[in-house]
């Protein structure tokens, strides 16, 4: 894997910030934050646009984004990483990285592998685990939310209520 400095990660993304502001405009972000982090250290965050803006308040590293199945893709590129270290396998029974999902997915847990998650191969058609209303209140503290992850098609539900 290549390594990076901190100082040419910041660089390169500083370099690139005319077409973040510019990609937010033509699709129509309220706001963005970014960070980018290198051997467990932060080496670049912005924030862009806004977190309200009605009243033109910024964003920062606490701002909650609704973003729904973009975490698809998100959580599938940090796993791939992760197997191609060697630290993870696709075939990896999820339960034997998360214990506490050994009973869930109507008791299949022990069962479904990383690839299943990421694939939809679980057999579970839905969850009801929302822990963010629609109306943006944290239901869940952010400690808690890679514990309680579970799939569904809740976001395009809420979304068309």
């Amino acid at each position: 894997m290549v390594s990076y400095s901190r100082t040419n990660i910041h660089d390169a993304i500083v370099f690139l910030e005319p077409q973040m502001d510019y990609i937010c405009k033509v699709s129509g972000a309220t706001g963005l934050s970014l960070s980018v982090v290198s051997g467990g250290e932060e080496a670049y965050a912005k924030h862009l646009g806004f977190r309200d803006v009605e009243v033109q308040n910024t964003p920062d590293g606490d701002t909650t984004y609704f973003i729904g199945s973009v975490t698809k893709g998100i959580v599938a590129v940090l796993v791939g990483i992760l197997v191609e270290e060697g630290k993870l396998g696709w075939s990896t029974r999820v339960a034997s990285v998360l214990p506490e999902l050994q009973d869930a997915f109507e008791g299949r847990g022990s069962q479904i592998t990383i690839a299943d998650l990421l694939s939809h191969r679980t057999g579970v058609a839905r969850s009801d685990a929302i822990w963010i209303s629609r109306a943006g209140n944290i239901l869940l503290p952010k400690s808690e939310g890679i514990r309680t992850w579970a799939f569904g098609s809740t976001c395009h539900q809420r979304l068309q209520e």
